[in-house]
């Protein structure tokens, strides 16, 4: 365990296994967040807009998980409906009413740019947000608002961008009433990075000491409340980064069917690990079923990680975590042997597709 230990402490053999530099897009999220939201601020958004009907965000990939973030806020934080769309056509409520979001990093997504064509006929109030593309050069050929950000990555690694220009945007038009601290939160934020990043050693370092202990096995990832698309954050960045099997489930729908499942096949049962997000700002009841849950797991020998969120905020609480799991399934990549940055299966899934 010792020479396993010293690995995750070797920078730079670290190095030679992370050929993209995955980890300089981690500890860039606050620096993200910061820029977004002072560059929405000075993007003039139409009176009209204002308190929509209801919100759709069309997107796919890492954009969809930013757009997921900004939606799980306090029931009290947002007054209206907001939903994540990752499809092709829109719902048939959609109207001149609805406030349709089309966020893509490269500006080409087709499931993105189909709904942007529909919800154009459908004359939807309309955003954009994006790193270039069609989608930007459509904006504005049809006079409407958007957000061009420029950073070179992975759309995964543009977290950052992808949440806080839609919290902005969700200021703009009075939908969203939490206070958004975003310089505290990014002062908080980097503190965090730096007791998880490369130079902290194994020892000091939870996310180390995780990747450790998650290595080689079947991973099930559980949110609730505020922390429920951050789940799903952990396990896309556990498929997307460390190549690993990794799923997620939701609290309280997990105590409907999930535990009923957790016996069989016992090869499975046996390499599973739950690793359980916890948040202060969840329900009661939310609460008291982790505790049950981990109660049953100790009972059924099921292997369990508890990771309670840091942070004062909501806010605090969501990015903590998220740059939490980045940094767990970047050091898993690390672990086994592979660069975190290429998608090189979902490149060859988007080709068979032209």
């Amino acid at each position: 365990m010792s020479g396993q230990k010293s690995f995750l402490d070797d920078i730079e053999s670290i190095k030679e296994i992370d050929l993209g530099h995955y980890h300089t897009y981690i500890t860039e999220i606050p620096s993200q967040c910061e820029t977004a939201y002072k560059q929405m601020a000075d993007i003039k958004i139409p009176e009209n807009y204002k308190n929509p009907q209801n919100v759709v965000i069309c997107c796919m990939g890492g954009s969809a998980i930013g757009a997921d973030l900004a939606r799980t806020f306090l029931p009290e934080d947002i007054n209206a409906p907001v939903i994540v769309h990752r499809d092709y056509d829109l719902p048939a409520y959609v109207n001149s009413n609805t406030l349709v979001v089309c966020s893509s990093f490269s500006g080409e997504t087709e499931e993105v740019l189909s709904s942007f064509y529909d919800a154009l006929a459908k004359k939807a109030k309309m955003f954009v947000i994006a790193g270039g593309g069609a989608l930007v050069e459509l904006a504005k050929a049809n006079n409407i608002p958007y957000y061009q950000f420029s950073y070179k990555s992975q759309p995964r690694a543009t977290l950052g961008f992808a949440m806080v220009a839609l919290l902005a945007l969700f200021e703009k038009v009075d939908i969203f009433k939490n206070y958004l601290d975003i310089p505290k939160t990014a002062d908080f934020l980097k503190k965090v990075i730096l007791e998880l990043s490369l130079e902290t050693p194994t020892e000091k370092n939870k996310a180390k000491l995780l990747a450790y202990k998650i290595f080689d096995r079947m991973l099930i990832v559980a949110g609730s409340g505020i922390l429920t698309e951050v789940a799903r954050r952990w396990k896309c960045q556990f498929n997307e980064n460390a190549k690993a099997f990794a799923f997620f489930e939701i609290l309280p729908e997990l105590n409907h069917n999930m535990v009923e499942g957790i016996h069989f096949p016992k090869l499975i049962r046996d390499e599973a690990i739950f690793l359980l997000l916890e948040n202060s700002f969840d329900h009661p009841q939310n609460k008291k079923r982790f505790a049950i849950l981990k109660e049953l797991f100790d009972e059924q020998n099921v292997a369990y990680e508890s990771i309670p969120a840091q942070g004062n905020t909501v806010l605090e609480q969501k990015l903590s975590s998220v740059i939490f799991g980045d940094y767990v399934s970047y050091y898993l990549a690390i672990l086994n042997k592979i660069d975190p940055t290429p998608v090189e299966t979902i490149q060859w899934a988007k080709k068979k597709l032209k």
